[in-house]
């Protein structure tokens, strides 16, 4: 999957999440995380679609992991 695929897939699993489909949006961001193990969008919308599934132990990690690579905070530029 080329990187700009990679982004099409984040935006889709985003878009998921924002039409309260959390829980398919999951498979989405897990895809993203597996080739961009970095991509600190991804974990911060996996981590609000982990805390909307009902995990929030693991909806803290993923959010903690993108504010560790981009300490300033995160707004919707991918």
């Amino acid at each position: 999957m080329s990187a700009e695929q990679n982004k099409q897939t984040l935006i889709e699993a985003v878009q998921m999440l924002q039409n309260g489909q959390a829980q398919t949006s999951l498979i989405k961001f897990d895809d993203v995380l597996r080739k961009e193990p970095h991509n600190t969008a991804a974990h911060y919308f996996y981590g609000i679609a982990l805390q909307q599934a009902g995990n929030p132990a693991k909806a803290i990690e993923h959010i903690k992991q993108a504010l560790l690579q981009k300490p300033e905070g995160y707004s919707n530029g991918f």
